[in-house]
């Protein structure tokens, strides 16, 4: 079995497109790699949001059980305490996994250029 056709022509011809094919799946495999980076550099921030809320959500949970446990103060004190720990860091977290679905939504919004 032969890769590449006997008359000069045609094996030329074979070789320009195997190199062009070649050069085509570089390019775009640096394109990938680029639009990754991007993509990375544009979730630190939210990486760091989502640490505060994790943080705020230890604080808040930790500032209700320190009041629970103060004497001679009733126990729906920490209540509050303990609902607003749970309340806003968890969306942060959930938000995460639908980054890849906003980015989606938001480029199918984008004008196509006619």
């Amino acid at each position: 079995m032969k890769i590449y056709a006997d008359t000069p022509v045609r094996r030329t011809r074979q070789l320009v497109s195997d190199a062009w094919m070649l050069v085509w799946v570089v390019v775009w495999v640096k394109i990938g790699v680029e639009v990754d980076d991007a993509v990375m550099r544009l979730a630190v921030p939210g990486r760091k949001l989502a640490a505060a809320g994790a943080g705020l959500e230890d604080g808040l949970q930790d500032a209700g059980d320190r009041v629970a446990g103060v004497p001679l103060v009733p126990d729906g004190v920490s209540a509050p305490f303990d609902r607003a720990s749970g309340a806003g860091a968890q969306r942060f977290i959930d938000a995460a996994p639908d980054l890849d679905l906003f980015a989606l939504r938001a480029l199918a919004r984008q004008p196509m250029p006619a």
